[in-house]
């Protein structure tokens, strides 16, 4: 297995490994993962096996409308990231912001309208740099998730929630290694938020990684 990172549940594959797979056609077409990947030189592809409580398992599986999200990582001219909480994270935890992809929607449309939402920033940079295959178990029961990392930099002024259904509570710029330490906080959560830390948790790992590469 080709990871990335001690025990960090992702597996590296190849474009074509992910084409081959009709697991996940509900979801995406092939067409869309080679565009992403014609336009996104460098593209990294990961593949995670997650097991489930039965509660969050259901959680996840009753939203047919949601395809998949994309995470992204705000940088300003600083160099600094964008965190975010809301009130029903656990206490102390800050994380990079996400937004979920409807069915039928495309991604690129996802980007904007969500990084505007939660934040008021207009972004027309942004890079795909990473995508992750999720697939989600509990016991016999499966189903596919896909997760867009997207690196949008140049980011100038301070963020305003517009859409105050998203029930965030504060934000914090970091510094990029600040990730590393979300990712191990995320790990680390008590029982009752395992599962959601570990989902939230892999896409910090990997631009953690991808920046310090740089």
């Amino acid at each position: 297995m080709n990871s990335t990172g001690e025990n960090s549940g992702l597996e590296k594959i190849s474009l074509a490994e992910a084409l081959q797979w009709d697991f996940f056609s509900r979801i995406s077409d092939r067409q869309e993962l080679k565009n992403l990947a014609n336009h996104n030189p460098g593209l990294t592809i990961y593949k995670a096996v997650l097991h489930y409580q039965r509660e969050h398992f259901m959680f996840m599986y009753n939203r047919p409308h949601r395809r998949g999200e994309i995470v992204f990582m705000l940088e300003n001219t600083h160099n600094d990231v964008l965190l975010h909480t809301k009130p029903f994270f656990p206490n102390g935890v800050y994380r990079l912001l996400s937004g979920g992809i409807n069915m039928g929607e495309a991604v690129a449309e996802t980007l904007h309208r969500e990084v505007y939402e939660e934040t008021g920033f207009h972004v027309d940079n942004g890079q795909c740099i990473a995508l992750i295959f999720f697939i989600i178990k509990h016991e016999s029961l499966s189903m596919p998730f896909l997760t867009f990392l997207y690196r949008c930099n140049g980011i100038t002024g301070e963020p305003v929630v517009h859409d105050h259904s998203e029930n965030i509570s504060g934000f914090r710029w970091v510094a990029y290694n600040e990730l590393n330490h979300v990712y191990r906080q995320l790990l680390e959560l008590p029982e009752d938020w395992k599962d959601w830390g570990v989902f939230r948790a892999l896409p910090h790992k990997i631009f953690y990684d991808i920046l310090c590469n740089c």
